[in-house]
Parts: C-alpha cells; structure tokens; sequence
C-alpha cells in the first residue's frame, strides 16, 4: 500500500536520536492518562499498525482466494455452496471494501494527526484478523443445489403404472443406481411413465438438467448426438466426423454438471464413447434411463431392470372407459361384454386405448358381441413378444375396409416417427389409386380425410401439430410392417449410403430420407416384376443408370423428390404403367426424357426443377390431372396449343412463366390454378369465364415466388408502378385482392376496381399505391363482405370511406381486421356513425407511423347517450394497437365511451398528445366488492412511462387496478415488453428511489453513500430489525436496477440501515454490539440449515443422527430461542441503560459464537440405529384366517415348539397370515417348495437355549414332514368368511339390499369354494356393478371352465400351477384326468386308480396289486400338493373347484369336458375341433331329445339321423348318395328358416347311382369330377330350388333339372320365380352344358354368374 507522501516526508521519521524528546513528551502528557497514552502508541508505532494492517489485508485475501479454490474443486453439478459459506464471503468483501477506503484515506493524507489515522488502521485490523479466522468451516463447503432445469413434457394420465414410476424416482434420487432400464413390450407405457418421471423431476432438485432423447429403432450416432446437442441449446457441426463431435458433445455434457439423460426408444446396444455420453458416476452426480423392448438391451448395458408391467384389470377397465366414454356404462347389455373385451387387451395400455378408440359411440351389444369374437379369434402367428398388442392392434385394422386397410398400411412406407402432414399422406393415398376416382379431386380429398379420421378414431394414427399431421406409433408401425412384410420392402429413413436388393415378390419399396449419392452405370435393372412404387425421395442420387427402369414393367409410382440429379434416364419413357413422377426440388434437373409413351400419367410434378422448356410428348399425356411447374425459374415459354388436349387436367401451377388467359379457358375442369397473366387484359378475359377453378390464385405483372395459400380464391396486381387506366375487370366469386405497387393520380380504389360484380371479397390489401387518395368513394358489394383491410405506405390516403356513403345496414358489418400503416395525410380511421350502427364484428384495430392521424373515431352528434355519454359499442374488440402517431389527441371525443367486452390487449405507444383513454369497464366495481380487471384483458402495453403518469381514465380507479397487467415496452427490443424497471427513463435518483421504494412497499428512503453504493435506511416504529423476507426482495432487486445504471454497483443485505425513530441516537458502540450481534446470529442460522441439509443428504434407513449431532441441535435451539428473546426485548425498550442493553447483547453474541464453533463434526453425522428391526410389511386385513394365526401365535408363544410349517394349497393365504405374523415376530421362511438343511444356508438351529424359533410357509405337506416342522393346515374359507371377504373386497355392504343381487353374490362366492385369492379377484372385477344382468352372466363364465374373468386366470392360476409344475409328467397326467369328472364330483379312490390303470397312467407291474398301490401313492402326492382333498374319511378325494379350473384351463385344448351340464343337444362339432374322425357307434340314438345336430366333417349313417323326430337343425355329411336318398325319401324334415342346401363334392360320382334330392332343396352345390346327375332319360322336379353352383365337373354335360315355368299361357319364356343364381366355374363349363328347354340358356342368362380370378366372390356375366 502506498502511502500519502504527507506520511513518507512531512512527518519526521522517529528512531534511536529522538528518544530523549520522546520521554520529555511522555511527561508532559502523562497526566493525561491512559487514554491519551494509547493515542500517542498510534502515533509512534504507526508503521507497525501499517506493516499489521498490510499483513492482514494480504492474509484475508490469501484465504479468501483458497476458500474460493476450495469451493471450485468441490463443486458439483448439483450441489451450491454452503449458506455460512457465502455469508463469510459476503464480510470477506465488506472488510476488504473498507480496507480499500481506509487505504485511500492514508493516502489521500486526509488525516492531520497519525494517532487517529492508526487508531483507524488497528480497528480494521483487528476487523479483518476476526474474518479471517471464522474461515475455517468443518466438512464440505457445499451442499445440495434446488435448480433443475428442462421443458415440462406434454404427456396424458397415467393409469396402473404408478408403482413403476415410484421405483424408477427411488432409483433416480438415490446414489447406489447410475443407469436403468425400462423394459416392456411395446405400448406398455414406457414413454409415459418416463414423461411423468421426468415432470416430477422438475419440481426436485436432484440434477441441473434433464435431457430427453428418442433413439428409435433405426439407431443412428449423428442424430442422437444433435438431439442431445439442441437439449444443451448447442449445435454441433456438420462438416466434422462422428468422433470429432462425439468429443464436442462430452465436453459440453461435462460443464452441465449433474444431468439426467433419458433415451427413450432403444433397441440395441451401443457406446456410450461413440456416442459421445458422460459415463453416469457417483463424482460427477450424473444418471441415466433408457426405455426399450428388450431385457437383452438392459442387461448388455449394465442397466438396474425395472420392468413395466400390464395393467391390472381395474386399472385397464378405468383407462379403457375414459377413452370409450363414461356413458356407456348404464347400459347393462354392454358391461359384462366390456370387461371381456378389456381382459382380451392383456393389460396393455396401447391395445387398450387402440380398441376403446374402435369402439367409441357404439353401443350396440351385437356389435360388442362379435368385437369379442373377433378378439378372441385372432390366429396367433406373431412372435411371442408382439403377440398380444399385434393381435389387439390387427383387431382394428380387420374391422375396416379393404381401402381403408391398404390407406393405413401406406403410412408404414415412411419413416419411423415421422410426423406427416395430412393433406401429403390424402395426396399419397390418391397417387397410388386408393381412394375411388370422383368426379374431382376435391371429392376425392375428402374422402380421403374422411379414412384419416377414421383411422385416428381407431387409433391407429395420432394426430400431431394441432391436428394437421399425423404420426403412426413405432408399434402400430410394426405391426403394418409385419402384415407387409412380404410385399413392402422399407428402409426409410436408415441413412443407407448404397442402394440395397430386394425381393422380385416386392411391391412397395421406400428408401426416402437415405445418403444414397449414387447407382452404380454396370448396375443390372433390378428384376421387378411385381413393383408398383418406388419412393426414393430426399436422398443424394446425381444420377440414375440408364437402364435401371428396364425391368420394372408395373412400376406406377416414381418419387424422387429432393434430389440433385441432373438428368433422368431414357428407360423412364418405357414405363407405360406409370402414373404418378415426382420430381419436386430436384434444382438440378434440367431435362426430362420424352413423356409421350406414358399414356397412363395422371400426375407429374416438376416443381422447383430447372427445365427450361416443356417435356416432350406433354400434349399427349390425355389421362393426366394433375401438373405443377410452379417455381421453374428457368421456364420461359409455354408452347400455345399445349393444355387444349390436356381435357381432363384438374390441378394446374405454372409460375413464373406466363400463361394465356384463352388457353385456360379450354381446360374446364381445373380445380386449382395458379398462373400468371402478362396484363390487365387476361385478367379480364379469365374473369369473363363462366366457370371457374374453387381455388385459384392469378398474379398480373410481376411474380415474387412467394408461397400461396390454395384455400382463396385471390388475385395479384403487381408491378414497378404499373399503370391503371382503366377500371379492373375481377372475377365474381373473388374472395383476396392484393394491389401493391400501381399508380393511378387521384383515384379512389372502388374507381379502379370493378367491384359491382364482386360479391365474396373478404380479404384486400393495398400498398404503395401512392396515387389513392380513398379507398370507397362510392357504394360496393365488397363494403359488406370484406373482414381483413389492410392499407399501407398510401402516401396520399386521406379517407378510407368517402363522406357520400351512408351509413346503411350491412356496410363492414363482417370487417374483422383493419391495419393502417405509413398513411402520412390520413387523419382519422372511422366516422363514429360507422361505429355505432355496424362494426360489431371487428376483432383488432391496428394503427401505426400515421404522422397526421388525429382521432380514430371522427366525431358525430348522433348516438345512444348513457349519463351524457355516447357508447360505442364493439363486442368483438379483442386488440386495440396505436403506435408512433404523433398527432393523435383522441379515440374519440371527450363525450364518448368505448365499450369492449372482449378487449385483451391494448398496446399504445409514442402517442404523446393522447390524453384519455375512452374504455368503459364495467367489470371494475362490482356488487360494492373491490375494483378489478376485465377478465378477458391480459396486457396494458405503453411507452414512455410518463404518458402513462399522465394518461386519463374515466374511472378512478383504473391505473390501480390494471397495474398487474401493465408493461412498459422495451423501446430498444421493439417487440419485448418487460415488468422490471428502466432506468434509463428516470430523470434521477430521486425519483428511481421513490418508484421503486414504491413498488416494493417499503416506508423508507434511500440514501446514496458515495462508493459503497446505496444505502437504505428504513425507520420504522415496531421493529428495530428489517423483516429478511421483506427486504431481501427488494434489495436484489434494486440492485439489478443499480447495475443496468452504474455497473458494478452492488446493494447487499449488510448494507441495510435500520434506524429506530426514538432510539436514533444510539452510541457507536452500542451499534458495533448489535451488528456483531446480527452476525453471530445469523451465521448459527446458517450453519444450522447446512448441517440440516447435510444430515438429509446423508439420511438412510436403519440410521440415525450421533448423539453428539442431537445434542449440538438442542444447544443451537436453546441459544436461538434466548436470542429471539433478546431481540424482542432490544425492541421493545425495557433496559433504561444502553451499557446494560449493550453487554446483554454482548454475551448473547459471544454464546452464538461458541456454539456455532461447536460444530465440527468428523466424518459422517449418522450412525447404525440398533433399534430398527425390521420394516413392517404392508398387508390386508384378515378374513376368517385368524384360527391359523392365532395357532401359529400360541406355538410361537410358548417353548414346546421351535419350527413351525404352514402349508396349504396356493392362494390360500398363507404369505398373508404370515405378514401378519412378522409384523408382530420371528425368522419366517415364506414359499418353500422342497426341504433343505438348515446348516448349509447358515441358519442357526432354534431351540430353547437359544429361544429362536423359525416359520415357514409351503404347499407341500412334504416339506413340513422332513424338515421336522409343526404343521399348520390353512384351510378354506367358511362361507360366511368367505361373504365378509368379498363384501370387503366389493367395497359396500350395500349390495346387499338388493335381494336379486344378494341370492347371486353368495352363489358367486360358493363358485371361489373358500379360496381367499380367488374371492379377492373375483370381488374386484364386479366392483362397483349393480345390475344383477351382468352378475348373473358372471355366475354362468365362472360356472363354465373357461375363465372370462381375466385375473382369476392370471393371478389364481399362476399359484396353483407351481404346485402343479414340480410333478413328475405321469403324475400331471393323473391329476388332469380328474378334471374329466364334474365339478365338485367325489371320487373313490379305487375308481380314480383303476380308471389310472386302464388309461395307461401307471407303470405296467408284476401284478395290479403293485399297480393299484402305485396309483395310492401318485394319489398321496396330489394330496400332499394340496391339488386333491380328502372327502368322505379319507376314501374318497375331490378337485376344488378353482383347481379343477386350472386343470381343464391346461388342457383346454386337448380335453372338451361337459360333464354333468344336462345338454339338451350335442354340441356342434366345430367345438370339438376338426382332429375328430368318428363318433361313437350308435351315440346318436340316444339323443331323442336332440333338435340341433351339427357334425362336419364327421360321416354319419342316415339311419342314425332318422331316429332324431325332433331334430329342427341339421347339417352333416352322408358317405354317399344312397344315405343322401333315404334322408330326401323321409317324411319329415327339419323345416327351421334354414339354408336348405345340397352339396356334391370330394369324389368321383358313379353314372349308375341314382340320385334323389329333397323336394324341397333351395340350394344344390356341384364340387366333384361328376359325368352325369342322374340318367339320360330322368329329370329332377325341384320347385324350390333358389341357388345352383357347379365348380370343377368339366365332364358333366346336362343338366337334368325340370323347369316347367319357363313357358306359360304363350308367354315369351321366363325363369323359375324362386331361382335367384345359376354359379359355373369355370366359365368354359357354361358352354358345353346342355338343358333339356331348348331356350333354358338365353332364359337363364341373366342369372348366370362366374367366378372372379382367384377372388372368392361371383361376378354377373356379360
């Protein structure tokens, strides 16, 4: 530091020579005393206070400099510094600062004397030496950081997975787990669950930032590193290799600090380095999730699995109803058949919302019915893995229409996640021949949108950007790619660099969004005979072999838009099935081969191309709709001649090249046109056409590109100042007219446009037309339908509408927008008149840089008066803009008021001669309640500030209220209006002080203090100390102000004044007292929340805080407590004396001081917590087991038993008895399934010395026996535990009331038979449903062995088969045998081994006596398993109900068991499955009561069938046509409104057979290689024959059949009335069968019908 040189030379130097006048001076001032001693010590060792002060001013920096080191090597992404920490900081820098002035008082000499200057140098000294030492803190200076940044996610609700999410987050907020893994098939909700994840994460303060990245299947390195890059707001570049940006991307993820990455949508396996991903560690706090299918993906990443499961069936019902609709539920037909419908989804949310989707709005029950149906009867031939949601998802895709079906799967061609426009993909749809041809393109759109609709209603697609696109599911998109797969070859979007083979079956190949640069010349043609599109867009292709088109005969579709080709191969012209080439934005293409053999294009795009002239052969492309040449820059010319033989042309765009008005008006079925006209006379003769074009868009003059909106009907005039000499002729049904750039002196715009024909204008905008002097001078159509008016750069504009138009009704009643802008000589917008009779429409108002404008509404005398006030009335006000009009003075006059109901924002700026603002709000005092805001207004936008200090409102008021909504716009941003201050507007200190003290609420005043900045000294009368949460805001806040002002200017919270207003005189040393006093306590406040913060950092289960760490938080709250006292008492003025108060004071701060120092605790502040010994297991009630509990309580009780085993059959509530247990003793051993020694796990033996004891649970009797256990049976239910637990379960004993539904319920609950896991599912499927309809349904599915209700299979089943599965195979097939008998059926013993015997289910033995005892011991087995009970004294056995369920549910398709169902008839073969090949001899003859009989193909004997007297129904198969004779020969038939229908097929007929058909046979089917029906000399009488069908007899060649009323009364023959079809294939047959009617064949004609190709249906002959 140095020093003045006042100190250096003026003041002599003291030493050895000058001792002697030194102790002289000593005597003299002796007398003085001690306190003049100590000031003349200043003055002789001034260089050691000066050496001192140096010395400490070095050490504090020194240690300010490594706490800050210190602090940069231990922070963390995550973590911010401890709050002590940056209070010591915060005097680090209040000491250094008044070090700093200090010193520039030395040296500024200011000080006469030494002593005073070094008195001066020692207390900052001293100061700063105590700083320094409070700069040793204990542990870490930091501690957890709250700041997480990311977007929140947009994500539907969540349904059933919740648990998943809160396993995924306890993972996430924990250290041991650095990556998972999400798996689950796909459309099980990964991505949701993660969306909420990562939601919730926002709010925690875990990681800084939170990085979302979709990898997808097609996985590719440089576009997971952009999207990570852009989550950053970083870009990498381009132009480097993978590995270079795979360095720039792990920097950039380095500086983030702790992040969370999610990759959602992985398929395989990569590296993290290729990548270029920060490997997730402990130090650097990072984590990261990955979603994918596929557990191999987890595991080869080193992920913690969390697997997603299915949802369980209430939470599939609720999701499914929210997305079929809530109201569908009254309806009692469809409930039953609705859960059926949800089982069948499996749990999977996609398939779910899929089929509610489906099904939304129908409530038909027949209609539900069949969905199930098909459901269920989906051929399962997909992977395992896709199985359930292909064959959910391929239930919708069956149920719709061939085309709509063959729309979806086009959507599959593009790539995966791909968001696709609509209007592109309806475009597709129409190339490839979709949709049915129509009259126009329009029709054909439409229908179009109509199939997306439908397709999104069966959520099969999504909709994406607010409803104009759609994107298909990854999983939807693979099941259309697996019905596919044999016919689309697709790698769009899989970056390929080389043109890949494929199949000669394709049809359908898409390669868009590739790197494909080039075809190799030797290339040979691919051989393709069967492809019909090819869909190469956006790829690299510069050139195409000339042959590769060769061999592609059918191709009909060629996109190859967005590539830089330059020329096309002359093999294109050969591709006479072609009708659709695309060729948009190939910029380089310059010439097209020869399009003259392409007869069948209908559509050829060139849009963005560079040709130069029109391809040749166009005019002879009759079948074409549709061409774009829009953007063919390089086009000059259109040849003349060249659209007159183009008839059919529906959609034409030719720019910038001009077109002939007389040309267009030869080509009538345009639907689109956009072309450009050389002048005003085309415009006239397209505007005199009858018939135009429903949209078209006509440029006159010149064409600036820009892109056009088809959806008007508009017409451009534009030009250099393009002269208009006469009126313009516009088309009628115009509905957009943009005149920009023309001259016309003195014109009015209606003068210049035609307009009295014009009908529809909605929308008109002029510009730089600076010769209008009005824009309607005169009555027009266009006055009453126009609703955008936009006028800008009109130099001479005075008036928009003239003074001689009146009024009248209708007149801009649609105007919705008026934008005025650089209109210098107009002075005002409207006359009021037009306000008050027709503006009710009007939406915003838009008015800037009018340099004369001087009121908007000119004044009128007429008006509606309200209290001498003329309202103004606009309901549709939404935006009120005023800007840069200098002489604007009013809205309107000082009479009038604006009522807007809807006005949301007002924005007005630099209109400083505005003084009023006319808006009436009412809504500002309502009901005597207080003033507020309009509801709909969001903003008051304004500058400067002072025209808002200055502005008036009718209501008082006003300001105040709308003060929330007010911003002050950012004159040097134009565009950002911000809440926070400017300073720049201030005139001074004084008033920046004043408004933002204002602002902030404070009754203060701030004062400036030279270099320290500012100063705020509040007085206040209560409080000696500023509140931190009130003034903490506002010095921040006025520090930001601070700094925009005088940078580097800083406002802290030690820079606060308080002063007392009656204790203002207070001592300096009673305010040195109080400041050390506020130190002390705030740093133990803030050492406090550090050591807190740190004690949750370290916090887990089974921990506990040390003692010492207890007790140091008892002493901070005691001495915290007294300090609050002393303040309270400081405040409240109770100490006559400031001595007393100060040592008070004193000795509170020295107390602070020593506990805070206290606090130095080594290593971590936790330790084991002895007392935790187990965590209590969450359990449900119990329900009738409590027998079982209490036996298991008494035993473990007393000391006669040490191991106990609890066994009974799965479900049976065995885990739950001994939750129960546990959460009350013991060692329990839950599950066991086969002995084990105790001694080889390590468990210590229980006996009485040791007073241990163990418990374990079992399905085998086995196991408790050999492992020496005291075995307790579970056993079932009573029935009345068993009602109490379902009631429970149900949830409402008011069912009951009910007495239909109380009779069902308890024969329900007898079904579960006692089993608590079953009544459990079975109460929670029927929740909540009161219509006994659909309990009794659920009592005949749970009757019936087919499980409809879906968890009883899942979670019932599931136990009970592992008993199952540990059997020995012939000890399975014992136990399934049982299932043969019925239910609840007691088996004898003897009988179930004998029947064992005869099937083969025992080993053949010696001697039956050996067999028989062999089959006792499988029967032990079962028993033991818990799979048979024992009936009846132990000689009979029995299969629980649920168990015996299980049973046939495993042999479902081998065994057909309804055994004691009392079947009235049998039941119809295709039950029984078609691997029957003969029924029982004589079976049949028993059935007498049989009136439906079905039995194919199973052959029957006649006789069998004659003995059915009551058989109504019948359809079967005879052996031959002996047995058909003898059923047509008998007298009664089954007569039901049937089919009745004969069918020869599958063998070769003898001649010599007669044949004898049913009188009354209305169908007779031909399928065998037949000579003849009957003889040459018989003929069949068939009165009411309706259907006769002939396949495959070529050798039959008459047709024996009598028609006798083919002539009647002379009549000209006719065919039988009854007789509808004559079916024949092949065709060949027709002409070589003879008919015994000479004119049988003309007469029949118009029945015959032939088969279609390889179609199954009939088509009529021509």
């Amino acid at each position: 530091m140095s020093l003045h040189p006042f100190f250096n030379e003026s003041i002599p130097q003291f030493g050895a020579g000058t001792s002697y006048n030194m102790d002289l001076i000593g005597q003299i001032i002796d007398p003085i005393g001690q306190s003049a001693r100590k000031y003349l010590r200043y003055h002789r060792k001034f260089s050691e206070y000066v050496d001192d002060f140096k010395q400490a001013q070095a050490d504090l920096n020194n240690r300010k400099m490594d706490i800050h080191q210190q602090l940069q090597d231990e922070h963390r992404p995550g973590k911010k510094p401890k709050l002590e920490v940056e209070s010591w900081f915060n005097k680090v820098e209040e000491k250094l600062d008044h070090a700093q002035r200090v010193e520039d008082k030395v040296s500024e000499g200011t000080y006469l004397f030494r002593s005073c200057l070094g008195k001066l140098l020692d207390e900052t000294t001293q100061a700063m030496k105590t700083v320094y030492d409070k700069g040793q803190f204990s542990g870490s200076l930091v501690v957890n950081d709250s700041s997480t940044i990311a977007a929140e996610l947009a994500t539907p609700e969540i349904t059933g997975e919740t648990n998943v999410g809160e396993e995924i987050r306890k993972y996430l907020m924990g250290d041991e787990v650095r990556m998972i893994g999400v798996s689950g098939m796909g459309g099980i909700g990964k991505t949701t669950i993660m969306k909420h994840v990562h939601n919730r994460l926002l709010k925690e303060d875990k990681f800084k930032k939170l990085i979302w990245a979709t990898v997808s299947q097609d996985f590719d390195v440089r576009r997971l590193q952009n999207d990570i890059a852009s989550q950053l707001e970083k870009t990498l570049s381009d132009d480097k290799n993978t590995t270079i940006r795979a360095g720039e991307l792990l920097e950039m993820l380095r500086k983030q600090g702790s992040f969370l990455l999610i990759l959602d949508d992985v398929w395989s396996s990569f590296s993290f380095e290729d990548v270029g991903i920060l490997e997730p560690t402990t130090d650097n706090g990072c984590k990261l999730v990955l979603t994918t299918r596929s557990a191999k993906v987890v595991r080869e990443m080193d992920c913690k699995k969390v697997q997603v499961p299915y949802l369980l069936t209430d939470e599939a019902m609720q999701l499914f109803l929210s997305k079929v609709g809530q109201d569908m539920l009254p309806n009692p037909n469809l409930e039953s058949i609705m859960k059926d419908v949800v089982c069948e989804c499996g749990g999977l949310p996609l398939a779910i919302v899929t089929i509610a989707g489906c099904m939304r709005g129908i409530s038909d029950p027949l209609v539900w019915r069949n969905a199930l149906n098909e459901l269920r009867g989906y051929i399962r031939n997909i992977d395992e893995m896709e199985e359930k949601v292909f064959r959910c998802l391929r239930f919708s895709y069956d149920r719709m229409k061939q085309k709509d079906q063959d729309c979806f799967l086009w959507g599959a061609l593009f790539p995966e996640d791909y968001v696709i426009d609509k209007k592109e993909i309806v475009e597709r749809w129409m190339e490839a021949g979709l949709i049915d041809e129509m009259e126009t393109r329009q029709e054909m759109q439409d229908n179009g949108h109509s199939i997306l609709q439908k397709l999104e209603e069966n959520c099969l697609l999504e909709r994406e950007d607010e409803g104009t696109s759609i994107k298909m599911h990854d999983v939807v998109r693979d099941m259309a790619l697996h019905i596919t797969r044999k016919r689309f070859y697709v790698k769009a979007g899989k970056q390929l660099e080389h043109l890949p083979e494929w199949g000669e079956d394709v049809e359908k190949v898409s390669l868009m969004l590739s790197s494909i640069s080039k075809i190799p010349q030797n290339m040979l043609s691919p051989k393709c005979k069967k492809l019909t599109t090819l869909l190469l867009i956006n790829n690299s292709l510069e050139e195409i072999p000339v042959s590769f088109f060769e061999y592609m005969p059918n191709l009909k579709i060629l996109d190859l838009t967005w590539n830089p080709i330059r020329e096309l191969p002359n093999s294109i012209s050969n591709l006479k099935k072609l009708t659709t080439l695309l060729l948009r934005y190939c910029i380089e293409l310059e010439n097209v081969p020869s399009l003259s053999k392409l007869q069948a294009l209908k559509k050829l795009n060139l849009l963005g191309t560079r040709i130069q002239k029109i391809p040749q052969g166009l005019e002879m492309l009759i079948n074409l709709r549709y061409l774009n040449l829009g953007w063919t820059t390089s086009l000059k010319e259109i040849p003349d001649g060249i659209f007159s033989k183009l008839y059919d042309l529906q959609h034409l765009i030719i720019s910038p090249a001009t077109s002939r008005a007389e040309e267009m008006k030869t080509v009538n079925k345009l639907e689109v046109l956009e072309v450009c006209f050389n002048d005003m006379h085309d415009l006239s003769v397209y505007a005199g056409q009858r018939k135009r074009p429903n949209y078209y868009n006509i440029f006159v003059g010149r064409h600036n590109l820009t892109d056009i909106d088809f959806g008007s009907k508009s017409v451009t005039i534009s030009g250099s100042n393009m002269k208009i000499e006469n009126s313009i002729i516009l088309p009628s049904d115009i509905q957009g007219l943009h005149l920009t750039a023309c001259e016309r002196n003195g014109a009015s715009f209606s003068d210049i446009v035609g307009s009295e024909g014009v009908t529809d204008l909605k929308k008109c905008t002029i510009d730089d037309c600076n010769g209008l002097e009005s824009i309607f001078s005169s009555r027009c159509a266009s006055l009453q339908t126009i609703e955008i008016l936009s006028l800008a750069y009109l130099w001479n504009l005075k008036i928009i509408v003239g003074e001689s138009i009146p009024p009248e009704p209708g007149t801009f009643s649609n105007l919705k927008v008026i934008f005025v802008s650089e209109c210098a000589k107009l002075k005002n917008l409207f006359s009021a008149k037009w306000v008050l009779r027709n503006l009710h429409n009007l939406e915003e108002i838009h008015v800037e840089n009018c340099e004369e404008m001087e009121e908007i509404m000119a004044s009128e005398k007429e008006g509606m008066s309200t209290d001498n006030n003329v309202m103004f009335t606009l309901p549709k006000l939404k935006i009120l803009k005023l800007s840069d009009l200098p002489e604007l003075k009013s809205i309107c006059r000082t009479n009038e008021v604006m009522i807007c109901d809807s006005l949301q924002q007002i924005k007005i700026l630099n209109c400083p001669k505005l003084k009023r603002i006319p808006l009436y709000l009412p809504l500002l005092e309502l009901d005597n309640s207080q003033p507020s805001s309009p509801p709909s207004l969001e903003e008051v936008l304004v500058y400067p500030k002072e025209w808002w200090e200055s502005v008036e409102w009718d209501h008082p008021n006003a300001k105040n209220v709308l003060l929330p909504l007010l911003k002050f716009w950012d004159m040097h941003k134009r565009g950002a209006a911000k809440r926070s201050i400017d300073v720049t507007r201030y005139s001074g200190y004084d008033e920046l002080k004043k408004d933002t003290a204002r602002r902030f609420g404070i009754k203060g005043q701030l004062e400036h203090q030279g270099r320290i900045g500012w100063k705020l000294v509040f007085v206040d009368h209560e409080n000696d100390v500023l509140p931190r949460t009130k003034s903490e805001p506002f010095i921040w806040s006025l520090s930001a102000v601070l700094n925009k002002s005088q940078p580097g200017w800083r406002l802290s919270l030690s820079s606060i004044m308080i002063v007392k207003s009656e204790n203002g005189d207070l001592i300096r040393k009673f305010s040195e007292y109080v400041d050390g006093f506020k130190h002390a306590q705030a740093d133990l406040h803030d050492r406090k929340a550090d050591i807190h913060q740190q004690l949750q950092d370290e916090h887990r289960f089974g921990k506990k805080p040390k003692q010492e760490v207890e007790s140091w938080f008892k002493k901070v709250e005691e001495k915290l407590d007294q300090a609050q006292r002393v303040e309270d008492k400081v405040s409240k003025g109770k100490y006559l004396f400031r001595s007393c108060l100060g040592k008070l004071v004193d000795e509170t701060t020295q107390a602070l001081k020593e506990v805070s120092a206290e606090c130095h605790f080594s290593r971590s502040l936790l330790v084991n917590d002895p007392s935790t010994i187990a965590v209590k297991l969450p359990t449900p009630e119990l329900a009738g087991e409590t027998h079982a509990t209490e036996e298991i309580y008494k035993y473990l009780m007393g000391d006669e038993v040490r191991m106990i085993g609890v066994c009974g059959m799965g479900g049976i509530a065995k885990t739950t008895i001994m939750k129960h247990v546990h959460n009350s003793y013991v060692l329990i051993l839950d599950d066991v399934w086969s002995s084990f020694s105790l001694e080889d796990v390590g468990i210590l033996e229980p006996t009485r010395d040791n007073g241990c004891k163990l418990v374990l649970t079992t399905h085998s009797e086995e196991v408790v026996r050999s492992m020496a256990c005291k075995k307790v049976q579970v056993s079932c239910l009573s029935t009345d535990e068993s009602m109490k637990l379902f009631l429970n379960k149900l949830v409402g004993q008011d069912m009951l009331s009910n007495q239909t539904l109380e009779s069902i319920m308890k024969l329900v609950v007898r079904e579960c038979d006692g089993l608590p896991l079953a009544i459990v599912t079975v109460a929670g499927c029927m929740r909540g449903i009161s219509d006994p309809l659909v309990w009794q349904n659920t009592l005949n599915e749970l009757r019936g062995y087919i499980r409809n209700i879906k968890d009883m299979e899942d979670k019932v089943f599931a136990c009970l088969k592992f008993s199952y599965d540990r059997l020995e195979q012939k000890d399975q097939d014992c136990f399934l045998s049982c299932a043969l008998y019925p239910e609840d059926y007691e088996i004898e013993k003897e009988e179930i081994v004998e029947y064992w015997m005869e099937q083969g289910l025992v080993d053949e033995m010696e001697t039956r006596q050996a067999m028989q005892g062999s089959g006792h011991s499988i029967l032990r087995k079962l028993e033991e398993n818990c799979l048979l009970e024992r009936v009846t004294k132990g000689t009979h056995i029995k299969m629980h109900d649920v168990v015996r369920d299980m049973a046939l549910h495993i042999t479902r398709k081998g065994f057909y068991v309804k055994a004691d169902e009392q079947l009235e008839e049998l039941p119809d073969m295709k039950e029984w499955g078609e691997d029957i090949e003969k029924m029982p001899d004589e079976i049949l003859l028993k059935l007498h009561r049989l009136q439906h009989l079905t039995m194919r193909p199973t052959l029957l004997r006649v006789e069998e069938v004659k003995t059915l007297d009551k058989l109504e129904v019948f359809e079967g198969c005879f052996p031959d046509v002996h047995d058909l004779g003898l059923f047509a020969a008998q007298r009664k038939r089954p007569n039901k409104d049937y089919s009745k229908m004969v069918t020869f097929k599958g063998f070769i007929m003898n001649t010599e057979d007669p044949i004898v058909l049913p009188s009354d046979i209305q169908q007779l089917q031909l399928q065998l290689q037949l000579k003849s029906i009957c003889k040459t000399n018989e003929v069949i009488v068939c009165d009411s024959l309706q259907q006769i069908e002939i396949w495959n007899c070529p050798k039959l060649k008459r047709i024996p059949l009598c028609l006798p009323l083919l002539e009647l009364d002379n009549s000209p023959p006719s065919p039988p009335p009854c007789l509808k079809e004559i079916c024949i294939d092949p065709e060949e047959c027709w002409e070589s069968m003879e008919w015994d009617h000479p004119n049988a064949r003309n007469v029949l004609l118009p029945l015959l019908r032939f088969r279609s190709g390889k179609k199954t249906q009939w088509v009529k002959a021509v």
